[in-house]
């Protein structure tokens, strides 16, 4: 006779508890999938403050060379005051093919990163003695 506590119930399989192995493997994949994406998210959000930091320095940059825009030939020039007072003079190469024509002048602007000092816009422009003169003033 068959005991009554045991009626209905079946015999173990080898199969026993492997649903639960696959839920642990699956959720160990997707805590990986996880921590990926919020990896990207995070190296997104760096990409985005350091695109946001070069726009705002080239927009910078477009308004002081701007302000060389407006400003006639003769009054762009060095300002000696913050020049260095060491170092050797190389000598001047031609910027454009204007060069052998007019003189020019070379303006740069650089700006950088105020707490690492990394450079974030370097625009560089070329100016010749007919910029900022009035209409119809006698060419250079």
């Amino acid at each position: 006779m068959v005991p009554a506590d045991t009626r209905g119930m079946e015999a173990p399989s080898s199969e026993a508890g492997l649903g639960l192995i696959e839920l642990l493997i699956a959720m160990v994949i997707l805590q990986i999938a996880l921590l990926a994406i919020i990896g990207a998210f995070g190296s997104g959000a760096v990409a985005l403050g350091h695109a946001g930091k070069a726009s705002t320095a080239s927009v910078l940059a477009d308004q002081q060379l701007e302000l060389y825009r407006s400003m006639p030939y003769d009054a762009i020039g060095l300002d000696t005051a913050g020049a260095p007072t060491t170092g050797t003079y190389t000598g001047d190469t031609p910027v454009s093919p204007i060069a052998a024509e007019r003189q020019v002048k070379q303006v740069s602007v650089v700006v950088r990163d105020q707490s690492t000092a990394k450079e974030l816009v370097k625009e560089v422009t070329t100016f010749d003695c007919a910029t900022g003169n009035p209409l119809g003033a006698a060419p250079c």
